[in-house]
């Protein structure tokens, strides 16, 4: 299963994960930028069992997510795999 806010970065970190992941995903879910409440979604993770869940939530999103994730219980039987977006200087005369 994959979750990631609906918007260009979200899905392509999403494409990005099923590019190398071999195995089979359950679901892709796409959230609203910007939601900090994500009971409905855990809701859902649990109903679909998966073995593991990529997540890629930036910022406030995904503080607010794994602070969810916890409290809800989820991550004791399903991993989270985060995906990780960092920024570079591409201009190096700076």
């Amino acid at each position: 299963m994959s979750m990631a806010p609906n918007y260009a970065a979200g899905k392509d970190m999403v494409n990005g994960f099923k590019r190398s992941y071999k195995g089979r995903i359950v679901d892709e879910v796409y959230t609203r930028l910007g939601q900090t409440d994500y009971q409905a979604e855990l809701s859902q993770l649990r109903s679909k069992s998966p073995k593991a869940v990529f997540v890629f939530y930036p910022g406030g999103m995904g503080i607010s997510f794994l602070r969810q994730y916890s409290e809800a219980g989820p991550s004791r039987a399903v991993p989270a795999v985060l995906g990780v977006h960092g920024r570079r200087d591409l201009d190096s005369r700076r």
